[in-house]
């Protein structure tokens, strides 16, 4: 009720409108979004899933992957900070179509694998009205029938890494997750989040889900810069 609340304040106050075109109506209006996904414009699209990038040996990741490459003055880069700081729930079901469209996640991947959201600590979902990377990982799990996984928890809280310079980010996150289960994390994980910079946030995960017993995690995220 109280998100529900807000989003009718701020739909009264700033009109939806495209964020590429300005017209009303849609947060991208269906010409700037099939303009988008069109090969003519793959310099804004990142590699699919299917061309998941590997990282580094000794990376608790074994690939990340991501639908855009991040651009913060681009329509994506607009898009998800709207989501992330603008009480946008909304704006699940325009990442329902991106993702439907988009998303094939290799089947060596795949296969009996699990998904896991990054968690916000608990006064900060608290704020927000919900977790972004929770709305995009009940996406994935349900396009591919994946179990979805919520014992993974921030356990302090740690300050917004937008904020913070690339040193800064690994500081910020270190010893900020814990595997709160009796029982340990699945074998094989896909870590959802919305965008992915220098990896600070997304690794810090990974390393407390290997520590508690995983054997393989993998990222998907929106936007990779």
């Amino acid at each position: 009720m109280w998100r529900r609340g807000v989003e009718w304040v701020i739909d009264l106050l700033f009109p939806l409108q495209c964020i590429s075109c300005g017209c009303e109506g849609e947060w991208w209006c269906s010409a700037c979004f099939k303009l988008a996904i069109s090969p003519q414009t793959f310099l804004l699209i990142a590699p699919p899933f299917s061309a998941a990038t590997p990282l580094l040996a000794g990376s608790p990741l074994q690939s990340i992957s991501s639908l855009f490459v991040y651009h913060e003055d681009q329509a994506i880069g607009k898009l998800i900070k709207q989501f992330k700081y603008g009480h946008a729930h909304a704006m699940k079901e325009l990442w329902e179509q991106m993702l439907e469209i988009s998303l094939n996640i290799p089947a060596n991947i795949n296969a009996d694998a699990s998904i896991i959201p990054i968690p916000l600590y608990r006064r900060r979902e608290r704020e927000r009205g919900y977790n972004q990377a929770m709305l995009l990982a009940q996406i994935v799990a349900k396009k591919y029938s994946f179990p979805l996984q919520t014992n993974l928890k921030r356990i302090r809280e740690t300050k917004q890494q937008v904020k913070l310079h690339r040193d800064e980010r690994w500081a910020n996150v270190s010893e900020a997750f814990a595997w709160k289960s009796t029982t340990p994390p699945p074998p094989k994980i896909i870590l959802v989040d919305d965008v992915y910079t220098t990896g600070a946030t997304m690794m810090s995960a990974a390393e407390t889900l290997l520590a508690a017993g995983a054997k393989e995690v993998h990222g998907f995220v929106l936007a990779k810069g």
